[in-house]
């Protein structure tokens, strides 16, 4: 049996190596994983507005979440505090 065992053998009877090789193709080329995302810098934080209650609260909120580690806490702050209706706003304007 120069070529290996008898075609009309079932698959279990074959050796494992001829299994593991039957249609072996060499890659063309190694793949590798992507490479990491380039993070951009976080948007700068937003200033409640002078006299609003509501900046106020959320910037107190903020403050408290930020002390307590709670860095989801401070996040959610800021998209209320930037959502809160007073119209534009600079982003880089000294707090009130």
């Amino acid at each position: 049996m120069a070529g290996g065992p008898a075609p009309d053998l079932p698959v279990r009877a074959r050796a494992p190596i001829e299994l593991m090789t039957r249609g072996y193709r060499p890659m063309k080329s190694p793949t590798t994983m992507d490479p990491a995302p380039v993070l951009g810098l976080l948007p700068p934080q937003p200033h409640p507005v002078a006299g609003c209650g509501t900046c106020l609260r959320l910037a107190r909120k903020r403050q408290a979440a930020r002390a307590a580690g709670n860095g989801s806490g401070v996040s959610d702050c800021n998209v209320l505090i930037r959502a809160h209706p007073h119209g534009p706003r600079r982003e880089d304007a000294a707090p009130a």
